[in-house]
Protein backbone atom coordinates (compact mmCIF):
# COMPACT_ATOMS: atom_id res chain seq x y z
CA UNK A 1 0.00 0.00 0.00
CA UNK A 2 1.26 3.47 -0.92
CA UNK A 3 0.74 5.78 2.04
CA UNK A 4 2.47 9.11 2.66
CA UNK A 5 3.57 9.10 6.31
CA UNK A 6 5.24 12.51 6.19
CA UNK A 7 8.80 13.42 7.18
CA UNK A 8 10.68 12.57 10.35
CA UNK A 9 11.87 9.40 12.03
CA UNK A 10 9.76 6.25 12.11
CA UNK A 11 10.92 2.86 13.45
CA UNK A 12 11.89 0.34 10.80
CA UNK A 13 9.10 -2.02 11.76
CA UNK A 14 6.42 0.53 10.72
CA UNK A 15 7.68 0.44 7.15
CA UNK A 16 8.62 -3.25 7.14
CA UNK A 17 5.67 -4.80 8.99
CA UNK A 18 2.78 -2.38 9.56
CA UNK A 19 2.35 -0.77 6.13
CA UNK A 20 2.62 -3.94 3.99
CA UNK A 21 -0.04 -5.64 6.11
CA UNK A 22 -2.70 -2.94 6.14
CA UNK A 23 -5.95 -4.49 4.85
CA UNK A 24 -8.10 -2.80 2.23
CA UNK A 25 -11.04 -5.19 2.00
CA UNK A 26 -14.04 -5.31 4.35
CA UNK A 27 -13.89 -8.22 6.74
CA UNK A 28 -10.06 -8.18 6.88
CA UNK A 29 -9.77 -5.98 9.96
CA UNK A 30 -9.85 -2.39 8.71
CA UNK A 31 -11.17 -1.08 12.04
CA UNK A 32 -8.29 -2.67 13.98
CA UNK A 33 -5.79 -1.49 11.39
CA UNK A 34 -6.93 2.13 11.77
CA UNK A 35 -6.33 1.90 15.51
CA UNK A 36 -2.96 0.14 15.13
CA UNK A 37 -1.78 2.74 12.64
CA UNK A 38 -2.74 5.56 15.01
CA UNK A 39 -1.04 3.74 17.89
CA UNK A 40 2.35 3.30 16.22
CA UNK A 41 2.33 6.83 14.76
CA UNK A 42 1.38 8.66 17.97
CA UNK A 43 4.95 8.99 19.37
CA UNK A 44 6.28 10.30 16.04
CA UNK A 45 3.59 12.46 14.40
CA UNK A 46 1.26 15.26 15.45
CA UNK A 47 -2.46 14.57 15.86
CA UNK A 48 -3.23 16.56 12.71
CA UNK A 49 -0.70 14.56 10.70
CA UNK A 50 -2.08 11.26 11.99
CA UNK A 51 -5.62 12.32 11.09
CA UNK A 52 -4.50 13.10 7.52
CA UNK A 53 -2.72 9.74 7.24
CA UNK A 54 -5.77 7.84 8.51
CA UNK A 55 -8.03 9.68 6.03
CA UNK A 56 -5.64 8.74 3.22
CA UNK A 57 -5.64 5.12 4.38
CA UNK A 58 -9.43 5.06 4.56
CA UNK A 59 -9.59 6.42 1.02
CA UNK A 60 -7.76 3.30 -0.21
CA UNK A 61 -10.19 0.87 1.47
CA UNK A 62 -13.29 -0.62 -0.14
CA UNK A 63 -15.51 0.72 2.64
CA UNK A 64 -15.90 4.22 4.00
CA UNK A 65 -13.93 4.88 7.19
CA UNK A 66 -16.10 7.44 9.00
CA UNK A 67 -14.74 10.48 10.81
CA UNK A 68 -15.95 9.08 14.15
CA UNK A 69 -13.83 5.94 13.63
CA UNK A 70 -10.74 8.03 12.88
CA UNK A 71 -11.29 10.29 15.91
CA UNK A 72 -11.72 7.25 18.17
CA UNK A 73 -8.54 5.67 16.79
CA UNK A 74 -6.56 8.84 17.49
CA UNK A 75 -7.99 9.07 21.02
CA UNK A 76 -7.32 5.43 21.83
CA UNK A 77 -3.97 5.56 20.06
CA UNK A 78 -2.80 8.12 22.61
CA UNK A 79 -3.78 5.83 25.48
CA UNK A 80 -2.05 2.80 23.99
CA UNK A 81 0.75 4.46 22.04
CA UNK A 82 3.54 2.13 20.98
CA UNK A 83 6.75 2.54 22.93
CA UNK A 84 9.90 0.51 23.55
CA UNK A 85 9.17 -1.40 26.75
CA UNK A 86 12.17 -0.71 29.00
CA UNK A 87 10.53 -1.67 32.27
CA UNK A 88 10.33 -5.40 31.69
CA UNK A 89 12.91 -5.77 28.94
CA UNK A 90 12.27 -5.99 25.19
CA UNK A 91 9.74 -8.35 23.66
CA UNK A 92 9.45 -9.49 20.09
CA UNK A 93 6.16 -7.65 19.58
CA UNK A 94 7.21 -4.27 21.02
CA UNK A 95 10.82 -3.87 19.86
CA UNK A 96 11.59 -3.11 16.22
CA UNK A 97 13.40 -5.90 14.35
CA UNK A 98 16.36 -3.51 13.93
CA UNK A 99 17.15 -3.94 17.62
CA UNK A 100 18.25 -7.52 17.01
CA UNK A 101 20.58 -6.61 14.16
CA UNK A 102 24.10 -5.15 14.42
CA UNK A 103 24.00 -1.58 15.68
CA UNK A 104 23.98 1.01 12.87
CA UNK A 105 26.66 3.63 12.47
CA UNK A 106 25.93 7.34 12.63
CA UNK A 107 25.03 8.80 9.24
CA UNK A 108 25.12 12.59 8.95
CA UNK A 109 22.61 12.66 6.11
CA UNK A 110 20.17 10.52 8.09
CA UNK A 111 20.68 12.75 11.13
CA UNK A 112 19.95 15.87 9.10
CA UNK A 113 16.73 14.27 7.82
CA UNK A 114 15.87 13.30 11.40
CA UNK A 115 15.95 16.95 12.59
CA UNK A 116 14.72 18.54 9.35
CA UNK A 117 11.73 20.80 9.68
CA UNK A 118 11.88 21.10 13.46
CA UNK A 119 11.67 24.48 15.20
CA UNK A 120 14.84 26.06 16.59
CA UNK A 121 15.47 24.21 19.84
CA UNK A 122 17.49 26.22 22.36
CA UNK A 123 17.51 26.96 26.09
CA UNK A 124 14.48 29.26 25.86
CA UNK A 125 12.44 26.77 23.81
CA UNK A 126 13.21 23.93 26.26
CA UNK A 127 12.53 26.07 29.35
CA UNK A 128 9.07 26.92 27.99
CA UNK A 129 8.24 23.20 27.84
CA UNK A 130 9.92 22.14 31.08
CA UNK A 131 7.42 21.01 33.77
CA UNK A 132 9.84 22.38 36.40
CA UNK A 133 11.39 25.80 35.70
CA UNK A 134 15.09 25.06 35.06
CA UNK A 135 16.32 28.56 35.86
CA UNK A 136 15.22 28.37 39.51
CA UNK A 137 17.17 25.24 40.47
CA UNK A 138 20.30 24.48 42.47
CA UNK A 139 22.47 21.33 42.31
CA UNK A 140 20.61 19.87 45.31
CA UNK A 141 17.11 20.77 44.08
CA UNK A 142 17.92 19.13 40.74
CA UNK A 143 18.88 15.87 42.45
CA UNK A 144 15.93 16.16 44.82
CA UNK A 145 13.51 16.20 41.88
CA UNK A 146 14.97 13.10 40.21
CA UNK A 147 15.65 10.76 43.13
CA UNK A 148 13.73 9.34 46.09
CA UNK A 149 13.89 9.59 49.84
CA UNK A 150 16.96 7.84 51.23
CA UNK A 151 18.66 7.34 47.86
CA UNK A 152 22.35 8.23 47.71
CA UNK A 153 24.10 10.03 44.86
CA UNK A 154 27.86 10.41 44.49
CA UNK A 155 29.08 13.91 43.53
CA UNK A 156 32.52 14.45 41.95
CA UNK A 157 34.88 17.24 40.97
CA UNK A 158 37.58 14.66 40.19
CA UNK A 159 36.45 11.92 37.80
CA UNK A 160 39.28 9.61 38.88
CA UNK A 161 38.23 9.67 42.54
CA UNK A 162 35.59 7.80 44.54
CA UNK A 163 33.55 10.98 44.86
CA UNK A 164 33.91 14.12 46.95
CA UNK A 165 30.47 13.92 48.55
CA UNK A 166 27.67 11.40 49.06
CA UNK A 167 24.38 13.29 48.82
CA UNK A 168 21.40 11.58 50.49
CA UNK A 169 17.84 12.44 49.50
CA UNK A 170 16.39 13.98 52.68
CA UNK A 171 12.72 13.28 52.06
CA UNK A 172 10.22 16.05 52.78
CA UNK A 173 12.76 18.27 54.55
CA UNK A 174 14.53 19.59 51.49
CA UNK A 175 17.80 21.53 51.84
CA UNK A 176 18.13 23.07 48.39
CA UNK A 177 21.44 24.82 49.10
CA UNK A 178 23.38 21.95 50.68
CA UNK A 179 25.49 21.40 47.54
CA UNK A 180 26.02 25.07 46.68
CA UNK A 181 29.72 24.81 47.57
CA UNK A 182 30.14 22.89 44.30
CA UNK A 183 28.70 25.72 42.21
CA UNK A 184 31.86 27.82 41.92
CA UNK A 185 35.56 27.32 41.47
CA UNK A 186 35.79 23.68 40.31
CA UNK A 187 38.40 23.62 37.56
CA UNK A 188 36.98 20.82 35.44
CA UNK A 189 33.38 21.19 36.57
CA UNK A 190 31.22 18.83 38.62
CA UNK A 191 29.72 15.41 37.92
CA UNK A 192 27.33 12.98 39.59
CA UNK A 193 26.80 9.25 39.17
CA UNK A 194 23.53 8.91 37.27
CA UNK A 195 22.14 5.97 39.27
CA UNK A 196 21.83 5.76 43.09
CA UNK A 197 24.39 3.76 45.07
CA UNK A 198 24.62 2.27 48.55
CA UNK A 199 27.61 4.43 49.55
CA UNK A 200 29.73 1.47 50.70
CA UNK A 201 33.15 0.39 49.45
CA UNK A 202 32.71 -3.01 47.82
CA UNK A 203 34.89 -5.23 45.64
CA UNK A 204 34.23 -4.47 41.98
CA UNK A 205 34.81 -6.66 38.92
CA UNK A 206 38.52 -5.77 39.00
CA UNK A 207 38.85 -6.88 42.60
CA UNK A 208 39.29 -3.33 43.89
CA UNK A 209 37.32 -1.52 46.58
CA UNK A 210 34.92 0.94 45.01
CA UNK A 211 31.71 2.80 45.78
CA UNK A 212 31.07 3.70 42.12
CA UNK A 213 30.75 0.27 40.48
CA UNK A 214 27.79 -1.86 39.42
CA UNK A 215 27.96 -3.70 42.74
CA UNK A 216 27.01 -0.41 44.45
CA UNK A 217 24.00 0.53 42.30
CA UNK A 218 20.65 0.38 44.12
CA UNK A 219 18.37 1.48 41.26
CA UNK A 220 18.90 1.14 37.50
CA UNK A 221 16.71 4.14 36.71
CA UNK A 222 18.60 6.28 34.19
CA UNK A 223 20.65 6.15 31.02
CA UNK A 224 22.85 9.11 30.02
CA UNK A 225 22.74 10.46 26.47
CA UNK A 226 25.85 12.30 25.36
CA UNK A 227 27.63 13.07 22.12
CA UNK A 228 31.12 14.27 21.28
CA UNK A 229 30.43 14.67 17.58
CA UNK A 230 31.99 17.71 15.93
CA UNK A 231 29.92 17.49 12.74
CA UNK A 232 26.56 18.40 14.31
CA UNK A 233 25.54 21.76 15.76
CA UNK A 234 24.51 22.08 19.40
CA UNK A 235 21.02 23.23 18.39
CA UNK A 236 20.55 20.23 16.10
CA UNK A 237 21.64 17.89 18.92
CA UNK A 238 19.02 19.46 21.21
CA UNK A 239 16.44 19.14 18.42
CA UNK A 240 17.27 15.45 18.05
CA UNK A 241 16.84 14.85 21.79
CA UNK A 242 13.58 16.80 21.80
CA UNK A 243 12.20 14.62 18.99
CA UNK A 244 12.97 11.29 20.67
CA UNK A 245 9.77 9.40 21.63
CA UNK A 246 11.41 8.49 24.93
CA UNK A 247 11.06 9.57 28.59
CA UNK A 248 13.61 12.40 28.84
CA UNK A 249 13.92 13.47 32.49
CA UNK A 250 16.52 16.23 32.14
CA UNK A 251 18.71 18.08 29.66
CA UNK A 252 21.69 20.14 30.81
CA UNK A 253 24.78 21.76 29.39
CA UNK A 254 28.24 20.35 30.07
CA UNK A 255 30.31 23.51 29.90
CA UNK A 256 31.43 22.14 26.54
CA UNK A 257 29.70 21.96 23.16
CA UNK A 258 26.90 19.39 23.37
CA UNK A 259 24.47 18.88 26.24
CA UNK A 260 23.83 15.72 28.25
CA UNK A 261 20.36 14.22 28.77
CA UNK A 262 18.96 11.76 31.28
CA UNK A 263 16.68 9.08 29.84
CA UNK A 264 14.52 7.26 32.36
CA UNK A 265 14.46 3.50 31.79
CA UNK A 266 13.47 2.08 35.23
CA UNK A 267 15.23 -1.22 34.62
CA UNK A 268 14.85 -3.97 37.22
CA UNK A 269 18.53 -4.99 37.23
CA UNK A 270 21.75 -4.62 35.24
CA UNK A 271 20.75 -7.28 32.69
CA UNK A 272 17.41 -5.55 32.10
CA UNK A 273 19.21 -2.20 31.78
CA UNK A 274 21.51 -3.69 29.14
CA UNK A 275 18.49 -5.01 27.24
CA UNK A 276 16.88 -1.58 27.27
CA UNK A 277 20.09 0.05 26.04
CA UNK A 278 20.48 -2.47 23.22
CA UNK A 279 16.89 -2.01 22.07
CA UNK A 280 17.29 1.78 22.04
CA UNK A 281 20.78 1.93 20.52
CA UNK A 282 19.67 2.14 16.85
CA UNK A 283 17.45 5.17 17.50
CA UNK A 284 20.01 6.83 19.78
CA UNK A 285 22.72 6.32 17.17
CA UNK A 286 20.59 8.00 14.51
CA UNK A 287 20.08 10.88 16.94
CA UNK A 288 23.85 11.34 17.27
CA UNK A 289 24.45 9.74 20.68
CA UNK A 290 27.80 8.16 21.40
CA UNK A 291 27.16 4.39 21.51
CA UNK A 292 30.24 3.83 23.66
CA UNK A 293 28.93 6.20 26.34
CA UNK A 294 25.79 4.13 26.97
CA UNK A 295 26.96 2.54 30.22
CA UNK A 296 24.88 1.94 33.33
CA UNK A 297 27.45 3.27 35.81
CA UNK A 298 28.03 6.63 34.21
CA UNK A 299 29.22 10.03 35.40
CA UNK A 300 27.33 12.97 33.97
CA UNK A 301 27.50 16.71 34.54
CA UNK A 302 25.77 18.17 37.61
CA UNK A 303 23.71 21.19 36.50
CA UNK A 304 24.06 24.68 38.00
CA UNK A 305 27.82 24.31 38.55
CA UNK A 306 30.72 26.15 36.93
CA UNK A 307 33.43 24.62 34.78
CA UNK A 308 36.56 26.76 34.64
CA UNK A 309 38.42 25.06 31.80
CA UNK A 310 39.71 21.78 30.38
CA UNK A 311 42.91 19.88 29.71
CA UNK A 312 44.76 20.43 26.48
CA UNK A 313 46.27 17.66 24.35
CA UNK A 314 49.24 17.45 26.74
CA UNK A 315 47.09 17.05 29.86
CA UNK A 316 47.68 20.62 31.05
CA UNK A 317 44.74 22.55 32.48
CA UNK A 318 43.73 25.56 30.40
CA UNK A 319 41.09 28.05 31.63
CA UNK A 320 38.39 28.98 29.13
CA UNK A 321 39.38 32.20 27.38
CA UNK A 322 35.89 33.69 27.82
CA UNK A 323 35.67 32.89 31.52
CA UNK A 324 33.90 30.11 33.45
CA UNK A 325 31.23 28.09 31.66
CA UNK A 326 28.06 27.15 33.53
CA UNK A 327 26.61 23.67 33.29
CA UNK A 328 23.13 25.14 32.79
CA UNK A 329 19.99 23.15 33.42
CA UNK A 330 17.78 23.39 30.32
CA UNK A 331 14.90 21.01 31.03
CA UNK A 332 13.61 19.06 34.05
CA UNK A 333 10.76 16.55 34.06
CA UNK A 334 10.88 14.02 36.95
CA UNK A 335 7.93 12.00 35.56
CA UNK A 336 8.56 11.90 31.81
CA UNK A 337 6.45 10.05 29.27
CA UNK A 338 7.35 8.74 25.82
CA UNK A 339 5.73 11.76 24.18
CA UNK A 340 8.49 13.73 22.40
CA UNK A 341 9.21 17.15 23.87
CA UNK A 342 8.47 18.59 20.41
CA UNK A 343 4.81 17.71 21.01
CA UNK A 344 4.64 19.47 24.40
CA UNK A 345 2.80 22.74 24.73
CA UNK A 346 4.44 25.61 26.58
CA UNK A 347 4.05 25.42 30.38
CA UNK A 348 1.80 28.05 31.95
Amino acid sequence: MMLDLGTGYLPDFVMREVLPNLPRQSGEGIHKAVFNLARVLTPYRTEAAIETILHNYGGQCDRRVPESEIKAAIRDGKRYAWQPNFRRGPRVDDVPPSAARPQPKFDLGMFQRFVAGLPIVNSHWLAERSPIAPGNQSPASFLYALYREGEKILVFDDVKSQGQELWIHPGPHHAEHCLDHFMRGRRFGVWFLCNPVDGRFLLNDSGKLSRRSRQNVTSWRYLVLESDRTDIASGDWLAAIAQLPLPIAAIYETGGRLAHALLRVDATNKENWDQARDSLAPLLTIAGADRNSLSAVRLTRLPCCERLGKEDEYGIFKPFENGPHVQRLLYLNPEPSCLPITQFGTQK
